[in-house]
């Protein structure tokens, strides 16, 4: 069985690999407020000014198929961390009903 990482091993490997954390909202308030599960991601590729995807590094707790792999659409809010796009989490859970809303929010800031 592998050995589970602690924060200081990843907080290495952060460094070393240019690993970031993603929040991975649960509902769309969370996601409108930059809430939600952090994850480990390596950046893969840019998608916009402020869209990319990231390999996640390790399985998420709010999203079972989410596992290690898997890529996830976010969205960079400056100085804060970011943010899956709520949209991109439709195939794992629920399609959200504001997703006309998200959107648009994520074009403005493009």
């Amino acid at each position: 069985m592998k050995k589970k990482l602690n924060d200081t091993e990843m907080a290495a490997l952060q460094k070393k690999h240019g690993l970031i954390k993603v929040n991975l909202p649960a509902h769309f308030e969370e996601y409108q407020h930059g809430n939600g599960e952090g994850i480990w991601a390596i950046p893969a590729d840019k998608e916009g000014a402020n869209l990319a995807r990231s390999d996640t590094s390790n399985n998420s707790y709010y999203y079972p198929k989410i596992k290690w792999g898997t890529r996830v659409l976010y969205e960079t809010r400056g100085e804060n961390r970011p943010v899956a796009v709520w949209d991109d989490l439709r195939d794992t859970k629920e399609a959200p009903k504001h997703r006309e809303e998200t959107l648009k929010r994520i074009m403005e800031r493009c």
